[in-house]
């Protein structure tokens, strides 16, 4: 199956498939009215000391080789009041500069009157195109038809995710994909992870969710 989900996207290191690494992480936990969530914290290296507000599960929530600057967040398995098919919502992570060339592209611009990142048509259009898989005019019109862009706020970064559909392939298999960049002084911590199986709608869309967490980065150095 080919995953139409190219723009922007980078090969990050896989998510452990055992779990996440419990080594250097820390975590308190509170309650709310749906799940009860922990605070955990955990070092992708110099400058990314970052803690995330995740639904208490299996995996300790968040994990970060300090050394290699890449790392992992999510839950396993999801809370059953998200109703989604979906066994873990998961994210592979790098931080890195601002300015290096292997984070992800976005698939918006930064608006300067409005303070938020916004989806930015012509030069998605530009970018996929250069790629083969995007030489039928139609199929990149759907492909960037179905690509959202998020503008994202934490306590004290602001960066942006996108989500994009697999259009092929077998229907019970197709993904909704979604990356994102948060930006702290000279720093980009940026993730890729799925949230979502088209099949099951609107209901068991995590998107939302995945947006919750991400916000909910901050940076302690």
């Amino acid at each position: 199956m080919k995953n139409v989900r190219a723009f922007g996207l980078l090969l990050f290191v896989g998510l452990v498939s055992a779990g996440f690494v419990e080594a250097g992480m820390q975590h308190e936990s509170t309650a709310s009215a749906t799940a009860v969530t922990h605070r955990v914290q955990a070092n992708l290296g110099p400058g990314c000391h970052v803690s995330v507000t995740v639904p208490v599960s299996e995996v300790p929530g968040l994990w970060g080789n300090a050394e290699e600057g890449w790392g992992g967040m999510g839950v396993r398995p999801v809370p059953k009041q998200w109703h989604s098919s979906i066994s873990s919502l998961g994210f592979s992570l790098s931080c890195r500069d601002k300015d290096d060339p292997k984070n992800p592209l976005p698939s918006g611009i930064y608006d300067q009157g409005s303070k938020t990142w916004i989806k930015d048509v012509p030069t998605l259009r530009r970018e996929l195109a250069k790629s083969s898989d995007y030489s039928d005019p139609k199929f990149l019109a759907q492909t960037v038809a179905t690509i959202r862009t998020y503008d994202i706020k934490t306590p004290n970064a602001q960066g942006w995710a996108d989500t994009g559909d697999d259009l092929t392939g077998e229907d019970e298999k197709r993904r909704r994909t979604m990356s994102f960049c948060v930006y702290h002084a000279n720093k980009a911590l940026c993730g890729l992870g799925n949230v979502a199986y088209l099949h099951d709608g609107r209901k068991g869309d995590l998107t939302s969710e995945a947006l919750k967490i991400i916000r909910s980065i901050e940076f302690l150095d």
